[in-house]
């Protein structure tokens, strides 16, 4: 018995997909090459990432799209303001601006 762990990125869209229900939220897409899950394993299949487009953002405009730091090190302790454009983010995604943010501010 194995222990290596093996991990592949899969793209599916439903755009190629087959037999889609009515309302898109279910369909079929057929791998190729095929997923081959080896016999007597306990697989673990896990979706850590996923886009669904003409959804309801999660960071709306004069809502909660502001943050504002202090930072006694920066232009002497003024505040600096952080805007998210509005949109669906992920955690990645947001931590992934707010580096760059703080980078820019030499942090």
């Amino acid at each position: 018995m194995s222990n290596k762990s093996e991990e592949i990125t899969i793209l599916v869209n439903s755009g190629y997909g087959s037999n889609k229900s009515a309302d898109g939220h279910s369909f079929v897409q057929r791998l190729n090459p095929p997923l081959r899950v080896p016999a007597n394993t306990n697989p673990t299949i896990e979706c850590t990432e996923i886009g669904i487009w003409h959804s309801s953002p999660n960071i709306k405009s004069g809502v909660n799209n502001v943050l504002k730091f202090t930072f006694s090190a920066v232009s002497g302790g003024a505040t600096q303001t952080f805007t998210f454009p509005e949109g669906l983010y992920s955690l990645n995604s947001i931590n992934l601006r707010l580096q760059h943010f703080l980078i820019g501010l030499g942090l």
